[in-house]
C-alpha cells in the first residue's frame, strides 16, 4: 500500500495567506472605483457623479460620524442597561422595557447628564481616532466595543442586576469564554450570536467608507516637521486627558468628581445598576474604572502602627490570663447560610407555621443575636469577606462595591482568619481515609473551603487558594469537587442538608482529628424564587402582589428545610470526638419586600439577619461554649470571630483583642443601608450604620471618645493590612498565644 501523506495546515502560513488574498482584493476594488467613479473628467473639466465627489468630500463625513455616533451610542448603552426582568415577558432582545423604567425619568429627562455621557463617549473615540490616525479603523473599533458593551451590560442586568466593570472585564478574562458560555441559557446564547453578527455588519461597513471615502486620516500635514511632533502632543495630550478624568471620576473632592457634580451626576456608589441607569452607563463604568480603596490617614507611619501593636498586645496579655483554649485547638466551621433571616421579623406579614423552631430554640441556649447586613437581596461576598478577614467595608470608600476584587486581589499578602490554622497546621500531615485519592495521601490541610456552586463567582477561587490560602476549596467545577449534589423539589440549587453532608465527608476522610478551618457558602436559598417546594404547607398573608407572594412562600419554606438540616447537622457534629465550633450566619434578607422598604422605619429590620456560635460536647468538654457570651443581641460579621475567641474562651492575638474591644465599643458597623426604594435619596455622604449593644442607632456627631479612638485605630489598622505598608505583620499582630 502507498503511503498517505497528510499536510497540515501551517496557521500562521494560512493566517497571512488570508490577509494577503483580502489585500489584493481590496486593492482591486479600489482601483475598480477608481476607473469607474473617478472624481474629475480631465477632458470635460467637470466632476463625475456629482452625488459621489459631494460624500468624498472628507470634511462632511468627519463631523458627521463623531457627532452622531456617540450620540446613539448613549441610548444603545441605555438599552443594555434596562432592568428587563421588572416588564413581565420581555426577552432580552425587546424593547419594551426601554421606555417603561423609571429612568428616563432621570437620566433622558437632565439634559446635563446626557451632556456628560456624550462627552465622555466623544472624548473615548475621538481618542481612538486619534490614536490610531486611521477615522475607518477607529470607527470600527469604537462600534465593535459599544455593541459588546451594550450587550454584556443587558445579559448582566438580566443575571445579577447589575452592570459590566472593569474588574468584571478582568475577571471575565481569567475564566475563558467557555467557563462564561456555562452561565448563560439559551436566550442569552441567541442574543450573543446576533452580538457576533452585528460587529462583524460593522467592521464591513466601515471597510466599505474606507473604499468609498477614501484613506482618511484626521491630522495630515504635507510638512513631516510639524506632522509628527503634532500627532505626538495631540495623541498623548488626548491619551491623558481621558485617562485622568477617567482615574478620578470615582473620587470624591477631585476635579472630575467636582466637574460631574456640575453636570447633575447623582453617584450611587453602592449599585453599579442603578447609577447606570440614572446616570448613564458610560458615567457609571468610567466612575468604577478606578476605585479609592481609602484614604491614607493623615498619621498613618511606621512608629504609629508599631505603637498600636503594642498596645493591643498589651490588651491581648490581659484577656490570655483568663483564657484557657486556643482557636487553633479546635475545629472552626464557619457557616454563610445563603438569604437567611427570620421571615417573621418582617412588619405586615403573618405565617401559617413557626419556619424556623429550631434556629429560635437554639438561639436561646448559646452565644446568638442579630447580624447587621449591608446586604439586601445581595451583597453575600461583602459579608463574606468581613467575616474571614476582621475588616468592615465600612471603613473603606463608598466606591469599594466588592472587595474581594477591588481590594485583595490587588494585594499581595491578604490576611484571613484561617491562615492561623494553616499555620498550626504546618508541621501535621494528614492521612486521608478516601480510597479514591491517589497520590496526595498526605497533605496539610489546615482549611479548606466548600462552595455547591461555581467557583468562579467573585473570583473566589483565585481569592481563596492564592490570597487568603485556603488549601482546597470545594465547588461544582473545581479545583475540588463536591461529591453531595441533591437538590430538595424543585429547587435548582444544592440543599444546605447535602452541605452539611459534604463538611461531614471531608472531616471523615481524615484520620484523626487534627483541628482545621472550614468556611462554608450554602445556595439552597439563593433567590430569584420560583414555586420550588409545592409539598409543603407553610404559607405567607399580607398585602402582596402574587409574585412577590410566591416568592415569600419559597423563601420561608426554604428557611423551615434550611432549619431542619441544621438541626440533623448539629446532632451529628455534637457525636464527634473531636471538638467543633460553628459560628453560623445569614448574609441578607431577600429583595422581595417592596412595601416593607418603602418605609424608612423599615430600614434597619430588613438589614438584620440571625447569627449563632456553638460547640459540641467535645469542646464544651475542653471549657468551650458552655454558656452564652455577653454583648451579643447584636453584632456585624467583622467581629465573629473575635466573638468566637470569647465563646470558646480561647487566647487571643493583638489583632482579635483589637476587634474585641472594637465590638464592645461599637457592637455593629456597616456601610451605608438602603432604607427607601427611592436610591437616590441614599447618597455617598450618609454616614455609615452604628448599633449599640441594644440595636439602636449611634450617632456619630455623638460617639464617646472611646469609640472615636476605636474608628480612628480601625482605620489605621485596615489601612495598614489592605493598602498600606503591612507594618502590622512584622509586629506579630495576627499571632496567637499559646
Amino acid at each position: 500500500m502507498g503511503k498517505i501523506e497528510v499536510k497540515v495546515m501551517n496557521l500562521p502560513g494560512a493566517i497571512q495567506s488570508f490577509f494577503a488574498l483580502c489585500s489584493n482584493k481590496y486593492k482591486a476594488t479600489r482601483e475598480w472605483i477608481a476607473h469607474n467613479w473617478p472624481l474629475y473628467d480631465e477632458v470635460n473639466a467637470t466632476h463625475k457623479p456629482a452625488w459621489l465627489y459631494w460624500f468624498r468630500h472628507q470634511w462632511f463625513i468627519y463631523p458627521l460620524f463623531l457627532l452622531l455616533l456617540p450620540g446613539l451610542s448613549i441610548f444603545a448603552l441605555q438599552w443594555g442597561v434596562n432592568a428587563n426582568n421588572l416588564i413581565k415577558g420581555a426577552s432580552l432582545t425587546s424593547f419594551s422595557d426601554f421606555f417603561a423604567h423609571a429612568y428616563t425619568e432621570s437620566l433622558f429627562t437632565t439634559e446635563h447628564r446626557l451632556a456628560l455621557n456624550y462627552l465622555i463617549l466623544f472624548a473615548f473615540y475621538l481618542a481612538l481616532v486619534i490614536i490610531t490616525n486611521r477615522f475607518w479603523l477607529a470607527t470600527a473599533l469604537y462600534s465593535s466595543l459599544i455593541i459588546v458593551w451594550m450587550v454584556s451590560n443587558r445579559l448582566m442586568v438580566a443575571l445579577r442586576n447589575a452592570t459590566v466593570t472593569l474588574q468584571d472585564v478582568q475577571a471575565a478574562l481569567s475564566l475563558g469564554g467557555g467557563n462564561l458560555t456555562s452561565f448563560l441559557n439559551k436566550e442569552s446564547k441567541a442574543l450573543i450570536s446576533t452580538t457576533v453578527w452585528l460587529v462583524v455588519s460593522v467592521i464591513l461597513l466601515s471597510l466599505i467608507f474606507r473604499l468609498l471615502f477614501g484613506k482618511a486620516r484626521l491630522l495630515w500635514f504635507k510638512n513631516r516637521l510639524i506632522q509628527i511632533p503634532l500627532r505626538i502632543i495631540t495623541t498623548f495630550s488626548t491619551i491623558l486627558f481621558v485617562a485622568n478624568f477617567a482615574l478620578n471620576l470615582g473620587t470624591s473632592g477631585t476635579w472630575a468628581y467636582k466637574f460631574a457634580l456640575s453636570m447633575d451626576d447623582d453617584p450611587a456608589m453602592w449599585s453599579t445598576l442603578l447609577d447606570a441607569q440614572q446616570n448613564g452607563a458610560a458615567v457609571s463604568f468610567t466612575r468604577f474604572i478606578n476605585t479609592t480603596v481609602m484614604k491614607k490617614p493623615s498619621n498613618y507611619s511606621q512608629s504609629t502602627m508599631r505603637k498600636i501593636a503594642q498596645r493591643y498586645a498589651t490588651v491581648a496579655k490581659e484577656m490570655n490570663q483568663s483564657r484557657k483554649t486556643s482557636l487553633t485547638d479546635q475545629t472552626v466551621i464557619m457557616v454563610l447560610s445563603e438569604s437567611f433571616a427570620d421571615p417573621t421579623r418582617v412588619p405586615g406579614l403573618s405565617y401559617s407555621e413557626d419556619p424556623m423552631p429550631f434556629i429560635r430554640s437554639l438561639k436561646t441556649q448559646t452565644t446568638s443575636g442579630l447580624m447587621l447586613s449591608s446586604g439586601y437581596g445581595g451583597g453575600t461576598a461583602n459579608l463574606e469577606y468581613q467575616a474571614l478577614t476582621g475588616m468592615s467595608t465600612a471603613i473603606f470608600s463608598p466606591s469599594v462595591i466588592t472587595p474581594y476584587l477591588q481590594v485583595t486581589s490587588h494585594q499581595e499578602t491578604a490576611f484571613s482568619f484561617n491562615q492561623m490554622w494553616n499555620k498550626a497546621d504546618k508541621s501535621v500531615q494528614h492521612a486521608l481515609s478516601d480510597p479514591a485519592v491517589k497520590n496526595n495521601t498526605l497533605i496539610n490541610r489546615g482549611s479548606f473551603a466548600i462552595h455547591p456552586y461555581t467557583s468562579s463567582t467573585y473570583s473566589r477561587s483565585k481569592i481563596f487558594s492564592d490570597k487568603f490560602l485556603f488549601r482546597f476549596f470545594y465547588t461544582q467545577d473545581g479545583p475540588n469537587y463536591i461529591s453531595q449534589e441533591s437538590r430538595i423539589e424543585n429547587d435548582p440549587h444544592i440543599s444546605d442538608a447535602s452541605a452539611y453532608t459534604e463538611t461531614l465527608h471531608q472531616l471523615d476522610r481524615e484520620k484523626g482529628n487534627q483541628p482545621v478551618f472550614v468556611q462554608l457558602s450554602t445556595m439552597q436559598n439563593h433567590l430569584p424564587y420560583g414555586d420550588w417546594y409545592p409539598s409543603r404547607s407553610l404559607s405567607v398573608s399580607g398585602d402582596l402582589q402574587q409574585d412577590d407572594a410566591t416568592a415569600l412562600n419559597t423563601f420561608a419554606r426554604g428557611v423551615q428545610y434550611t432549619d431542619q438540616a441544621t438541626q440533623q447537622w448539629l446532632e451529628k457534629l455534637d457525636q464527634l470526638k473531636r471538638p467543633v465550633t460553628v459560628i453560623w450566619y445569614g448574609d441578607h434578607l431577600p429583595g422581595n419586600y417592596p412595601d416593607q422598604i418603602t418605609n424608612a422605619e423599615n430600614g434597619l429590620i430588613l438589614h438584620e439577619t440571625d447569627y449563632f456560635i456553638w460547640s459540641n460536647s467535645a469542646a464544651r468538654a475542653l471549657g468551650s461554649g458552655n454558656q452564652p457570651i455577653g454583648n451579643a443581641a447584636y453584632t456585624s460579621p467583622n467581629y465573629f470571630m473575635a466573638q468566637a475567641a470569647e465563646h470558646m474562651n480561647a487566647k487571643v492575638s493583638p489583632y482579635l483583642a483589637f476587634l474585641t474591644q472594637a465590638h464592645a465599643q461599637i457592637p455593629a458597623i456597616e456601610p451605608t443601608l438602603q432604607t427607601s426604594s427611592d436610591w437616590s435619596k441614599n447618597t455617598d455622604v450618609q454616614p455609615n450604620t452604628y448599633l449599640d449593644s441594644e440595636g439602636n442607632s449611634i450617632d456619630p456627631q455623638k460617639m464617646t471618645d472611646e469609640q472615636k479612638e476605636i474608628l480612628k485605630d480601625y482605620r489605621l489598622i485596615q489601612y495598614d493590612m489592605t493598602v498600606g505598608n503591612n507594618y502590622l505583620a512584622q509586629e506579630g499582630w495576627t499571632a496567637l498565644s499559646k
